[in-house]
């Protein structure tokens, strides 16, 4: 024991000691003074910067026949083409040229490309005004009526019924309605409407008499020998009640 003593003693063992200390204390002092505290750090993932494109740049889609060593077509700029003027032929020499034959023909197929009028009263398309009828602009004339509020459609179905028979031969172009009754009555230049009232005498008779009187202008002048009843042969006399055409069935309407 005083061997081991006498060893830890000796000064090349207590010198030997002292400089390990050293080293260690100096190795620890000299890490700190050159590296601090250190942290971790993150590390952040880069990609490359996505430029935006043109707007006048667009993206267009490859053709994979044409890779493979041919070049893409290049996109070249291409003048606008002006027509050759071509001389148009008038509407007047065109139809100096057709015969009258041909003229027919067209005007007959453009009126039947044209569209059908509708009723402004919801009747349906206009009947086609006959070509020999005395008012070929019937239903213009209707139309601008209606627009200044002095049409009705009671004023329709005098046309129609008027057209429509005219198309059956009956060549009349006037006619009343009835408010009573509703009906058409065309004014025929031989027929005359009447109505009567009647009356009773002191002895009990009864008198009939003609109280109103209706019919074309013509036959105006025969008022008087009509209420008389001594009218011409020729001249029909029609009671309001037996005469009149009830537009809506006539015209097939109802």
């Amino acid at each position: 024991m005083k061997d081991l003593f006498e060893i830890l003693r000796a000064p090349m063992v207590i010198g030997a000691f002292i400089l390990a200390v050293l080293i260690v204390v100096g190795s620890y002092t000299g890490s700190e003074w050159y590296y601090g505290d250190v942290e971790p750090i993150e590390v952040l993932e880069i990609s490359a910067p996505t430029l935006p494109l043109s707007q006048n740049v667009i993206p267009a889609e490859v053709d994979p026949d044409l890779i493979g060593g041919e070049s893409l077509p290049t996109h070249t700029e291409s003048k606008p083409t002006v027509p050759p003027v071509v001389e148009s032929e008038s509407i007047d020499d065109f139809l100096a040229e057709l015969s009258g034959e041909e003229k027919a023909l067209l005007i007959e197929k453009v009126v039947d490309d044209l569209p059908l009028r509708e009723s402004i009263f919801g009747l349906g398309p206009y009947p086609e005004v006959p070509s020999d009828y005395p008012n070929q602009n019937i239903w213009e004339d209707l139309e601008n009526l209606y627009e200044t509020g002095h049409a009705t459609v009671e004023h329709e179905l005098l046309h129609r019924v008027l057209i429509k028979l005219w198309n059956q031969g009956e060549k009349v172009d006037s006619s009343f309605m009835s408010s009573k009754n509703g009906r058409v009555y065309p004014l025929y230049n031989d027929t005359v409407y009447v109505r009567y009232l009647e009356d009773e005498n002191e002895d009990g008779s009864i008198e009939r008499y003609v109280s109103s009187f209706t019919a074309h202008s013509s036959l105006q002048s025969y008022q008087e020998e009509v209420r008389e009843g001594i009218q011409p042969s020729w001249i029909k006399v029609i009671h309001y009640e037996d005469g009149g055409i009830e537009p809506y069935s006539f015209l097939g309407l109802d």
